[in-house]
């Protein structure tokens, strides 16, 4: 008797069954591209970070201490590489340093000053953060203050 019957539950929780799959599918697919998107955010972040990290240090030692000083010719170069920690990570920076020319738009009395573009980029991504910085050339009518670094 059980068994002659025509029944419609069967088939209505079988179609049930299904719909809650296609809806789990598609949540779970939402998910993983979500997940993958912040971690692309993520990676462009600490690359980010490490360049302008790159670019802060040849601001404040490398041009400070007048190791730049050697780049006198138009667009002659210095190519640098670090390798800088960024959160649990360490992240190499290329950094190329270009001297423009001499130029007299110094902030500070008239001084002489050289102009430099500072580029630095990690390797195979998108993005370069760039930058033109003075530098002051010491001379004796200058005063200590003109001697230091302005970043325009």
């Amino acid at each position: 008797m059980l068994f002659n019957k025509n029944g419609f539950a069967m088939p209505f929780a079988l179609f049930i069954m299904l719909v809650i799959l296609v809806i789990s599918v598609w949540a779970n697919r939402d998910v993983l591209f979500s997940v993958s998107a912040t971690v692309s955010q993520k990676k462009a972040l600490s690359e980010l970070y490490a360049e302008e990290s790159a670019i802060r240090w040849v601001i404040s030692y490398y041009l400070k201490t007048g190791s730049a000083d050697n780049l006198s010719s138009s667009n002659s170069e210095k190519e640098i590489n670090l390798s800088l920690p960024v959160g649990n990570e360490v992240v190499p920076v290329n950094i190329v340093i270009r001297f423009i020319d001499i130029t007299t738009q110094c902030d500070f009395k008239s001084a002489c000053c050289r102009r430099f573009e500072i580029k630095a980029q990690v390797p195979n991504s998108g993005q370069l953060v760039k930058i033109i910085t003075i530098k002051s050339i010491p001379n004796p009518e200058q005063d200590e203050e003109a001697k230091n670094i302005c970043v325009l």
